[in-house]
């Protein structure tokens, strides 16, 4: 009797260890659950305090898209070179946040802001192409930046060709020279607005504009019909004929640019399109033949620089070139007017230019030219021949 005593005791207390032992296992395990979700909690409260975006500045048509950007602390910026004709550039930080960097085309360079403040960079020796980043605070900047996803798109060295259309078609002889050009629809603007181009070269048309959405490419030329233009899409065009042409989007006031497309054959034998004799029509402006040219020399073999009548003023308002070269003043303006163009050393006759009509000028002697409008009286385009 002893004996069973003694080994019901033993079985209890057996029973009781294992129930204080499994008490204590499910309060560690709750405790440890519960300290897991707090240090979660703080985990993912320091996440999206500091939860870096980046942000793409592109290197396109010699210049920065955007030159100013602002971001948050701890954003990163991607520079991208997508400029053409193809070529490696150094990128400078200003505050020598960054060694000097060679990005060629199609390369990228990133770097994460950890301080606030304003930080410039530039081109290693290229006047002007320099641009801003705006670092602030965590949550004082707006705005949506590039996702991963985005940033990697553009990476690309070429456009991906998402449009199914592609109304024009080049020669095989053509297009063994045809270039591409590429119009920027971003921080609601085209970048540039105005792309100079040759017959059968072809231009895209690529929709990064934040906040996203899509908008409608319109033709004013109906070259081609209304395109829908969502977020990340291209489309393309091929010009096959010389004259200038003019894009918008619609139903977005000043959003619109012009594609001034030249020959590739010599100027002298190429005849007028009949678009380009209907505007002549219209306007009643003549055409204009190259002046100053020496028998020895080819209009095709002249190297040329434009000068648009845009806004009321030249640009450039200065210009340098060398002897035997032209420069090919293309008026532009908006609203369409004729202007007169005066040389002022009277070396040519008044010439009026029409809306989307060009005069062209050879310079065989040194010196420096100035020439103005006659309706503007304040314009002034100085040229300096060497």
């Amino acid at each position: 009797m002893v004996a069973y005593k003694c080994f019901t005791l033993r079985v209890l207390a057996v029973f009781v260890l294992i129930l204080l032992t499994g008490s204590t296992a499910v309060a560690l395990s709750q405790g440890e659950t519960t300290e897991t979700s707090e240090m979660n909690q703080i985990s993912n409260s320091d996440e999206n305090k500091y939860v870096s975006q980046t942000h793409t500045i592109v290197l396109i048509n010699n210049s920065f898209s955007p030159e100013i950007t602002e971001i948050n602390q701890y954003d990163t910026v991607v520079w991208r070179n997508l400029n053409k004709p193809k070529r490696t550039f150094v990128l400078v930080g200003e505050d020598d946040l960054w060694e000097d960097f060679s990005l060629g085309y199609g390369r990228s360079f990133k770097y994460t802001f950890n301080e606030t403040g304003t930080f410039d960079f530039s081109i290693k020796g290229e006047k002007g192409l320099q641009g801003s980043v705006v670092v602030s605070e965590s949550g004082e900047t707006t705005g949506a930046p590039l996702s991963e996803r985005e940033t990697s798109q553009i990476q690309q060295e070429e456009t991906t060709e998402t449009s199914e259309m592609d109304p024009g078609n080049t020669s095989e002889e053509n297009k063994s020279v045809s270039q591409t050009h590429t119009f920027v629809l971003i921080n609601n603007a085209f970048s540039p607005d105005i792309t100079e181009i040759h017959q059968y070269d072809t231009v895209v048309w690529r929709n990064l504009n934040k906040p996203k959405r899509t908008f409608v490419l319109v033709s004013k030329d109906r070259l081609w019909e209304d395109f829908s233009l969502g977020y990340g899409r291209s489309y393309k065009y091929t010009f096959n004929e010389t004259g200038t042409f003019d894009f918008s989007i619609k139903g977005e006031r000043g959003l619109e640019g012009t594609v001034l497309v030249k020959s590739r054959v010599t100027a002298g034998e190429t005849p007028l399109s009949e678009r380009e004799t209907i505007q002549q029509e219209e306007e009643g402006a003549t055409p204009t033949p190259t002046e100053g040219v020496t028998p020895a020399q080819r209009v095709e073999d002249i190297q040329s620089s434009t000068v648009l009548i845009r806004g009321s003023v030249f640009y450039p308002e200065t210009l340098e070139l060398n002897t035997g070269e032209a420069v090919v003043w293309n008026n532009l303006n908006r609203p369409k007017r004729t202007f007169t163009l005066i040389s002022e050393e009277g070396l040519f006759e008044n010439q009026a230019v029409g809306y989307g009509r060009i005069f062209t000028y050879t310079f065989n002697e040194s010196g420096e030219y100035t020439f103005k409008l006659e309706e503007i009286p304040d314009s002034e385009f100085i040229l300096t021949v060497k």
